[in-house]
């Protein structure tokens, strides 16, 4: 995208990482919603091994949709959102557990 302010003229990139940062990764493992939104998708189930990188679910927030993927290989130990259920800022999204 590209924005004109006065003279200048900026091109604009969207990050997706920028996300994914502000998603946090707690001490015991666990994902935490960085805002309120609805789960649109699931990809993955309890006990299933994800690859670092891996998308986990995609979280629509501020009309945006948010991919969250694993921050490092390891099992999905804990997943308590479907598709469709809303969560508030600061719950657990997922719960992984190191290989």
């Amino acid at each position: 995208m590209r924005i004109q302010w006065g003279t200048s003229l900026y091109e604009v990139h969207q990050e997706e990482t920028r996300f994914l940062e502000t998603t946090k990764l707690t001490e015991s493992n666990r994902l935490i919603a960085p805002m309120p939104g609805r789960v649109i998708s699931v990809m993955v189930h309890q006990g299933e091994v994800v690859a670092a990188g891996q998308p986990l679910l995609i979280l629509e927030a501020m009309k945006m949709e948010h991919t969250i993927q694993a921050p490092y290989a390891g099992i999905v130990d804990h997943l308590p959102f479907a598709s469709g259920d809303f969560c508030e800022e600061g719950i657990e999204l997922v719960r992984l557990r190191q290989e």
